[in-house]
């Protein structure tokens, strides 16, 4: 390249009439190849979202220029040639066009660049990886073990993390329900199109508590390729029988009317929960009203198991002077609620 440059080739034609004719013709010596100066992706890039293009930057310095059609630039991806669309920009910048990568691994951008002189450069390889995020779930709407008393749909938010997209077809991300023998319950499967799949089963779950139990539900995050996020298994308590007071003291729940002679310093009852739910004792009330409804003072306390206590902050007197009717009041709840 040393001489390389603008030459000028000048003829002086003469007759032998004496008829002249000056000729000249200019021409570029070119004997140094273009080279690579930029690419995008750049070498050892590393991308966790889908790209749908790569550029390459000429530099043919004050040679001939590149020559845009013979410049052969391709890709070759983790499972051989990526098909795309190869345009310019007429002076020194390549583009190749394709769909969204959508195989995780290296890739490779194969260059081999070639002047207007027909000046072969060094083939260059550019090598960057594209890694594939799993989709991923952002929120169920329950937690595990959670108590619930009816079940009309369940929703999942999901995460796209490599630019994909989300599968959102019932055959692909998913919300399956089982029952406490281990069927899968039939649902129908709804999406808003974005990134939120809904469960609805089709059939009602039974209010009798013959499908009281505990059910698994289990979220799978899919995108349009294929790919599966990390799963989660979560387990629910379906509950739809109430807790029942199971005796009192000094009450007889069974008759309309106890009759108590004895003075009166406390009151109680022990609480059942035949559902799956179980009753937290915590959440249970008691306490004493009078025939006005109005409750008598006193201070609730358990047993720390299943039962309750209202202690009175003063038992009523043996004198007849608060002799009437009174009312045992128990709210019993289970964590079905």
């Amino acid at each position: 390249g040393s001489v390389d440059g603008t030459y000028t080739i000048s003829v002086n034609a003469v007759d032998k009439d004496g008829g002249a004719n000056v000729f000249s013709s200019t021409f570029l010596y070119d004997t140094l190849s273009p080279s690579v100066i930029a690419t995008n992706p750049a070498a050892n890039d590393v991308f966790y979202e889908g790209i749908s293009q790569a550029t390459v930057q000429f530099d043919d310095g004050d040679g001939s220029g590149v020559d845009m059609e013979q410049t052969e630039v391709s890709l070759q991806g983790p499972n051989g040639a990526v098909q795309v669309d190869k345009s310019d920009n007429g002076k020194d910048t390549i583009t190749l066009g394709f769909s969204k990568l959508t195989d995780s691994g290296d890739y490779t951008i194969e260059i081999s660049p070639r002047d207007r002189a027909g000046n072969a450069g060094y083939p260059v390889q550019i090598k960057f990886s594209y890694v594939l995020k799993p989709p991923a779930i952002v929120s169920i709407s329950l937690t595990n073990r959670d108590y619930v008393s009816s079940l009309d749909s369940i929703e999942a938010v999901l995460e796209d993390r490599s630019g994909i997209g989300l599968d959102l077809s019932e055959t692909g991300s998913s919300i399956v329900v089982t029952d406490p023998n281990g069927v899968e319950l039939q649902a129908d499967q709804t999406s808003n199109d974005v990134d939120t799949i809904t469960w609805h089963p089709v059939n009602a779950l039974a209010t009798d508590g013959t499908d009281d139990g505990e059910y698994t539900v289990r979220v799978t995050p899919v995108d349009t390729v294929g790919v599966d996020g990390q799963s989660r298994q979560l387990t629910l308590i379906y509950d739809t029988q109430p807790p029942e007071v199971i005796s009192a003291n000094p009450v007889d729940i069974n008759a309309d009317v106890t009759h108590v002679g004895q003075q009166l310093i406390a009151v109680e009852a022990q609480i059942d929960d035949e559902g799956p739910a179980g009753i937290e004792i915590e959440d249970q009330e008691i306490f004493l009203q009078g025939a006005d409804e109005t409750r008598i003072d006193g201070v609730q306390t358990d047993d720390g198991d299943d039962t309750v206590i209202w202690s009175l902050a003063s038992p009523l007197p043996k004198d007849g002077t608060a002799d009437g009717l009174y009312t045992l009041v128990v709210i019993a709840t289970d964590q079905a609620g």
